[in-house]
């Protein structure tokens, strides 16, 4: 079996077949983004705040000011769940079916690209529910679509006061590239992880790393690149969007190499046990 039908393999026993999934995130895309919609309905905000407020995040502690943490919930469901649409089906498929694929394949590299293109294929799916959401909200509810954006709606609503004009790449940038980027690069690590660890566990893991993020601000922890409020247009420390995109492009890299020679020596028939 070539690459091509083992990816079409597991596109179609992965996504296809949990298209509910999808739904649901859907569902909970419009309905969340309806309810900040119906909050600031006495202002005009455009599509653009609308993902702001998505993507917003948690600014950095301030040790100065004696205020309570308060988790950025909205940010921390998007991304929690999507690890969880992801999670169950690749070492699932090791079992009964999908270890005869293996089987007849004999090449355990393809097996590995072929999970690399399905997590990296359902997050793109996943991550496109939460923008379509979104433009639902807006043409049901007059939102412009539009990159500008108005300054009332994010101080007033999302607390978010930029200290520089985002231009029309800009708001490309840091609405759909990175969060989507963070949120492959986020699964990818949680895909190499079930190598070496138990499924449960690994899924854990990322939850506590994703959590990390809303707290510390530091480049080895991703999530924070995925935030408005840490972004460069937003905090006088802010991680150049370049830098961004260079880490976690090696993040996906590394997690995709590490697994190729882990494969190799990876106990596939335990997992029939």
């Amino acid at each position: 079996m070539k690459l091509f039908k083992l990816i079409k393999y597991d596109l179609k026993n992965g996504i296809i077949q949990k298209l509910y999934l999808y739904a649901v995130t859907l569902i909970m895309a419009f309905a969340i983004t309806l309810a900040f919609r119906m909050l600031t309905e006495v202002y005009n905000p455009t599509i653009t705040n609308l993902l702001f407020y998505l993507f917003g995040g948690k600014e950095p502690i301030n040790k100065e000011l004696d205020n309570a943490f308060i988790f950025p919930i909205v940010w921390l469901i998007i991304y929690i769940l999507g690890a969880y649409v992801t999670l169950e089906y690749p070492f699932d498929n090791m079992v009964g079916h999908g270890l005869s694929v293996i089987v007849r394949i004999k090449k355990r590299s393809f097996w590995w690209l072929s999970k690399c293109i399905y997590t990296i294929s359902g997050t793109l799916l996943y991550f496109a529910m939460w923008y379509l959401g979104t433009v639902m909200v807006s043409l049901i509810s007059g939102v412009e679509i539009s990159s500008s954006y108005s300054e009332e709606v994010n101080a007033k609503y999302i607390g978010i006061e930029f200290i520089k004009q985002l231009s029309d790449s800009d708001v490309i940038m840091t609405t759909l590239i990175l969060p989507v980027l963070t949120g492959i690069a986020f699964n990818m690590l949680m895909l190499c992880m079930e190598l070496f660890l138990d499924r449960l566990y690994c899924f854990w893991i990322i939850v506590f790393y994703i959590f990390a993020a809303t707290y510390f601000k530091a480049p080895f922890l991703i999530g924070n690149f995925a935030m408005m409020k840490k972004s460069i247009f937003a905090i006088e420390d802010g991680y150049p969007l370049m830098m961004e995109i260079i880490i976690e492009t090696i993040v996906i890299v590394t997690c995709i190499a590490i697994g190729l020679i882990r494969i190799e020596k990876y106990d596939i028939l335990s997992k029939e046990n």
